[in-house]
């Protein structure tokens, strides 16, 4: 366990951590689309701070849970989990056309409650699966499914469409590993969507 830990650059002599989690990471396209939106934000809605780093830009499918050392088993159970809905997912597409304030000062790019059909059919067997393969999950991380990608932190209350959506293809689940506290996240495996392909 220390050496898994020691590969992903953290240290295991000192308190941890660790969040686990599924994630689908934008394309290169849309990546850029959010990074320009920094002079926008500043100008029309007020938002002054500093946008995450481009690497940390990320849609979370399914959040497995907070742990003070590597949880083997759970990373283990969402691979298996991971590996059967990728054989019969096919890529789906995202749209992200508004821009709220999400659970504290998270402010994040999201979508209507009706929109992005695909994705939510992918979450939902997700959830399934991560079920049927004994995948232990925090209480609460079955709640309602807001896709949303976080793009700063600011305590400004907003709510506004985009000057357009931004949209992507998502092709690949990801199982990421972040140590709370650092800018660093740790992509322990991923799975393209091939169903179809």
């Amino acid at each position: 366990m220390d050496e898994q830990l020691e590969l992903m650059g953290v240290s295991p002599s000192r308190p941890l951590t660790l969040n686990l989690f599924l994630a689908i990471f934008p394309a290169a396209e849309a990546v850029n689309q959010m990074l320009a939106l920094g002079p926008w934000l500043r100008s029309s809605l007020g938002l002054g701070s500093k946008l995450v780093h481009p690497d940390r830009l990320h849609l979370t499918l399914q959040w497995l849970g907070e742990f003070a050392e590597m949880p083997d088993r759970v990373a283990a159970a969402a691979g298996r989990a991971c590996e059967t809905i990728s054989a019969r997912s096919a890529p789906c597409n995202i749209r992200l056309d508004r821009v709220i304030r999400l659970g504290g000062e998270a402010i994040t790019l999201a979508a209507g409650k009706d929109d992005n059909a695909g994705l939510r059919e992918l979450h939902q067997a997700l959830d399934v699966e991560l079920t049927r393969n004994a995948c232990p999950r925090p209480k609460g991380s079955r709640l309602a499914f807001t896709p949303h990608v976080t793009l700063l932190y600011d305590r400004k209350d907003v709510d506004a469409g985009l000057p357009e959506p931004i949209c992507w293809q998502a092709s690949e689940i990801a199982l990421v590993c972040s140590e709370k506290g650092t800018t660093q996240y740790h992509r322990l495996g991923h799975w393209n969507l091939r169903s179809g392909a």
